[in-house]
C-alpha cells in the first residue's frame, strides 16, 4: 500500500539546541532540496511526455490524457521527492494511516468514474467472476504474495537489513494503530486495485498498448509509488502489482485482486512486518 508520510513530529526546542546547526545541516538540507526538485522536475518531464505520446494516435478523452499519465508519473515522483523531506522524522503513524487511507480512497473512486466512463463496469472488472474462480485466485494471490515477502524478507537479511527506516517506523505498535493500519489496508486492497490495475491498465489498452506491457508499466508506476519502502521495497511491491495485474487479465475480474490485496498488507503489516523488523508493542 502507497502511504503518505509527509506527516511527521515537530522537534522540541531543546532537541534543537542540542545540534550543531553550524555547517552540515545546511549541507544537509541543501542536499535534500536538490533531491526533491530532481525528483519533481523528473515526473513533470515524464507527465509532459506521457500526456503528448498518450495524446497521438488515441481517442482518450482529454479529461483521461490528463489523469492517465497522473498516475503513471506524477504520483511515484510525488512518493520519490517526499523521502529526503522526511526520512529522519519521526513519523506519526495514526495521521499518516489515515491520511493516505483518504487519499487512496478518493483516487480510487476518481479511478472508477472514469473508468466506467471509458469502458464499463465489465472491462473494469468490477463484476465478481465466479465463486470458485474468486475463491481459488483470491487464495492463489494472497499465498503467492506472502511468499514473495517471505523471499524479499531472506534477501534484506542476507543483506543485513530490515527494512527502509520510514517503513519500520510506519509499523503500528499499540491496538489503536492496528486497528487504522487495518483500515487503511482496505482502503488500499479496494482503491489501489481500481486505480492500477483497473483503470491504467483499460486506458493503457485503449491507447493501443497489449495487456501485458500494460500489466508491466502500471507495475512498474506501483513499485516507485511505494518508494517509502526502500529499493528493495519498490521491487517487491511491483512484482506483487504484477503477479495481481496478471490475475486481473486472467479473469477479468479485480476481485480476487483485492481480497488478495487487503490480506497480503493485514498480514504484513500486522503479523510479519512487526516480527521480521523486530517492531515492539505498546499497550496504548
Amino acid at each position: 500500500m502507497h502511504v503518505s508520510v509527509g506527516k511527521s513530529k515537530e522537534h522540541t526546542a531543546s532537541e534543537s539546541m542540542d545540534r550543531d546547526d553550524s555547517v552540515e545541516p545546511k549541507v544537509d538540507v541543501e542536499g535534500r532540496r536538490t533531491e526533491v526538485q530532481r525528483s519533481l522536475r523528473m515526473g513533470g518531464l515524464l507527465y509532459v511526455v506521457g500526456l503528448v505520446g498518450f495524446g497521438f494516435g488515441s481517442d482518450l478523452p482529454v479529461v483521461d490524457l490528463l489523469f492517465l499519465p497522473a498516475l503513471l508519473f506524477l504520483l511515484p515522483a510525488l512518493a520519490v521527492a517526499q523521502l529526503p523531506l522526511v526520512e529522519n522524522e519521526e513519523v506519526e503513524r495514526i495521521p499518516a494511516y489515515l491520511g493516505s487511507a483518504a487519499g487512496i480512497l478518493v483516487l480510487g473512486l476518481a479511478s472508477a468514474a472514469l473508468g466506467l466512463r471509458l469502458a464499463g463496469p465489465a472491462e473494469l472488472g468490477l463484476l465478481l467472476p465466479p465463486g470458485g474462480v474468486l475463491l481459488s485466485w483470491s487464495v492463489g494471490l494472497s499465498a503467492a504474495g506472502i511468499g514473495i515477502m517471505w523471499v524479499f524478507h531472506r534477501v534484506e537479511v542476507s543483506r543485513g537489513t530490515a527494512g527502509s527506516k520510514i517503513l519500520r517506523q510506519l509499523m503500528p505498535r499499540t491496538g489503536r494503530e492496528r486497528a487504522a493500519f487495518a483500515g487503511l489496508s482496505f482502503a488500499a486492497g479496494t482503491g489501489e486495485e481500481v486505480a492500477y490495475r483497473g483503470y491504467v491498465i483499460v486506458a493503457l489498452v485503449a491507447t493501443g498498448l497489449s495487456p501485458v506491457l500494460a500489466a508491466v508499466g502500471s507495475s512498474v508506476a506501483f513499485g516507485y509509488l511505494h518508494a517509502y519502502q526502500g529499493r528493495i521495497g519498490v521491487v517487491r511491491t511491483g512484482l506483487l502489482g504484477f503477479i495481481l495485474a496478471v490475475s486481473f487479465l486472467a479473469t477479468g475480474s479485480l476481485w480476487p485482486a483485492m481480497i488478495a490485496h487487503v490480506t497480503i498488507d493485514l498480514v504484513g503489516g500486522l503479523v510479519l512486518g512487526p516480527r521480521w523488523m523486530e517492531v515492539g508493542t505498546e499497550s496504548a
